[in-house]
């Protein structure tokens, strides 16, 4: 919980903590059924042998619930996932039987302490993960956790408190608060000194993954509950050691929100763009797909590159995926695990399009693939960091809106929206929107793996305002130029003073435009426009005549031709041209890559 809400779940200190979490969950379940055993073994010495039969079922009972849980519980849930048709709900009477069997454990606890952790956490690993049977779980037990148990486990453990009865004069509660703050203390500086000795993290992250460690959630604070609640200890000792927790749970989340930054890791000072690419070197691409129809458009555009040995494509394809169903977020690669029960069809699928795609260009492209489960508020670092690790040029994301052939908008989703943002302000390269409309918007099932690398001919604009994103999407636009199945057309919409334009940009915009010119097969026009309107007006006949139009971001650089145009910009994160070209009111159908040039720190 504490990772989710500082949004580090899937970073690496986040993964980190996760995994050690789980071990030490295992480990402190498994220690606190064991003594809670023992237990009820010292009492059964001291009954009468009529009642060991009753102690015998309590202290059989864990045995019986693993038992349960592995060769009933679990094949019969996977029996279910498996016979749960594709892009279907699991029958509620799987799901609901499931929560009964949970909340049973809440009577038993009065005459078996096991079932109050073990029960539940021996349940909850016999779920399988994800969607359809773990996500169908979380969806009908997650509204009535956390708005009606949560908030009553809160308020009634904060109503065992009891500041009078706090007395430090009292050994028993002097002796184990000190003995608590004395195992908080040594269990931060031994986790601090294991991961700057042993795996020589940096000073600020094994301070945080120590704070993490040492963070007590809500089960914890139920624990201690229960031991008042069964006179285990009083109120002043309940009350002063539930105190030391807060305490260091608070200060602890305050401290890691300071020191850890995951996106630090993302500032560029190296130069990963398509601008300062070597010349006949290799291009890597991180392409993101959400949905099936996310697919065929990205390969269709990748195709048209002109991918061959002198110019290759290396793609990272990574399937995002939002984490339901499970505590944990996971990164796969396909090349290592090739069945995962995570995998959808659908992907399956675009696998199978993308290894088509290679075979197609055989020398010229190569392709991997991955897969990403993790909460839509921190699915960016799992981007960024295969960006980073592949040291990509161009990280393809797909817009966050899609139209249906007549212009209506038939799918809008407001977390990749967001995503897509996060990207552009953290990349650690540069950034490419796909907005598909058109030829592009094919899906998988109308197009075959052999009809995408024999597409027809499309026409591809390229506007040119000037700017380091105007460059880099000219570049990019070039690649386009090499192949015989496209046409490409260089619009320079210039304005007559040259105003809101440095000299040494205006010197680095010519000498790429001349670039172009020499290039042999590309359209290349100048059209002179004042103020945005103008603008406008010459993108609307733009829209009607081509497929694909190119453009740069231009974020936060207003210029005369746009002057009057961001006033009215829906969608920030594809510029002032993206925006207009993207608006529901236009009446051609091309599709649109929206480009970012990599933010360099100076």
């Amino acid at each position: 919980m504490l990772l989710q809400e500082l949004k580090i779940l899937n970073s690496e200190l986040g993964r980190l903590a996760s995994s050690s979490a789980l071990v030490s969950d295992l480990v402190g379940s498994t220690g606190f059924m064991v003594m809670a055993v023992t237990g009820i073994l010292d009492k059964a010495k001291h009954v009468p042998p009529e009642e060991t039969i009753y102690y015998t079922i309590i202290v059989a009972s864990p045995i019986a619930i693993v038992i349960v849980a592995i060769f009933l519980l679990r094949p019969g849930l996977n029996w279910v996932v498996r016979n749960t048709p594709e892009d279907r709900p699991v029958n509620d009477f799987y799901v609901y039987g499931t929560l009964l069997l949970l909340l049973l454990a809440a009577p038993f606890t009065r005459f078996n302490v096991v079932f109050l952790i073990w029960f539940p956490f021996i349940i909850g690993l016999a779920v399988p993960e994800g969607p359809p049977m773990g996500s169908a779980v979380l969806s009908k037990f997650e509204g009535i956790l956390n708005n009606l148990f949560v908030p009553i486990c809160v308020a009634t453990i904060s109503m065992r408190f009891n500041m009078s009865s706090v007395d430090m004069t009292n050994d028993v509660i002097r002796l184990n608060t000190i003995l608590c703050v004395a195992t908080l203390v040594i269990k931060f500086c031994v986790s601090l000194l294991l991961c700057l000795i042993l795996y020589k993290m940096p000073m600020k992250d094994s301070i945080s993954f120590a704070l993490i460690l040492n963070n007590r959630g809500l089960v914890d604070m139920g624990l201690y509950a229960f031991s008042f609640d069964s006179t285990s200890v009083n109120d002043g000792l309940y009350t002063a050691v539930s105190l030391v927790f807060l305490v260091m749970t608070t200060t602890g989340s305050v401290l890691v929100r300071l020191l850890y930054d995951p996106s630090k890791k993302y500032g560029a000072y190296q130069k990963r763009n398509i601008a300062d690419l070597k010349h006949n070197s290799e291009l890597q691409i991180v392409a993101c797909i959400h949905i099936p129809n996310d697919v065929t458009p990205i390969i269709k555009l990748l195709d048209v590159t002109c991918p061959n040995k002198e110019n290759p494509l290396a793609i990272n394809v990574l399937h995002l995926v939002k984490l339901i169903g499970r505590s944990s977020s996971l990164f796969i690669s396909h090349h290592k695990h090739h069945k995962t029960i995570s995998e959808l069809s659908y992907f399956e699928n675009a696998v199978l399009l993308f290894s088509q795609f290679e075979l197609s260009n055989w020398g010229a492209v190569s392709v991997n693939a991955f897969t990403a489960v993790s909460p839509p508020s921190s699915m960016y670092e799992d981007i960024c960091n295969l960006a980073l690790d592949k040291q990509s040029s161009l990280i393809l994301l797909p817009f966050h809106q899609r139209w249906c052939p007549d212009g209506t908008i038939e799918f809008d989703d407001n977390d990749i929206r967001n995503l897509n943002s996060q990207i552009l302000d953290m990349s650690p390269c540069s950034v490419g929107i796909l907005l598909v409309r058109s030829t592009l918007s094919r899906s998988i099932s109308q197009t075959s793996t052999s009809s995408i690398a024999q597409a027809t001919s499309f026409n591809v604009a390229m506007v040119f305002l000037g700017g380091d994103d105007d460059r880099e999407a000219l570049i990019f636009a070039q690649r386009i130029a090499q192949d015989d199945k496209a046409c490409l057309t260089v619009i320079v919409l210039k304005e007559n003073t040259n105003t809101g334009m440095s000299e040494w940009d205006i010197m680095l915009d010519s000498i790429v435009l001349r670039d172009v010119k020499s290039i042999g097969g590309v359209k290349y026009l100048e059209t002179v426009v004042e103020g945005g309107p103008e603008t406008a007006t010459v993108l609307r006949s733009v829209a009607l005549e081509y497929d694909l139009v190119v453009a740069g971001r231009r974020n936060d650089l207003d210029s005369p031709q746009t002057l009057g145009l961001k006033e009215w910009s829906e969608f920030p994160e594809i510029g002032v041209i993206g925006d207009l070209l993207a608006s529901t009111d236009l009446e051609g159908t091309c599709s649109i890559l929206i480009i970012q040039q990599q933010k360099t720190k100076k």
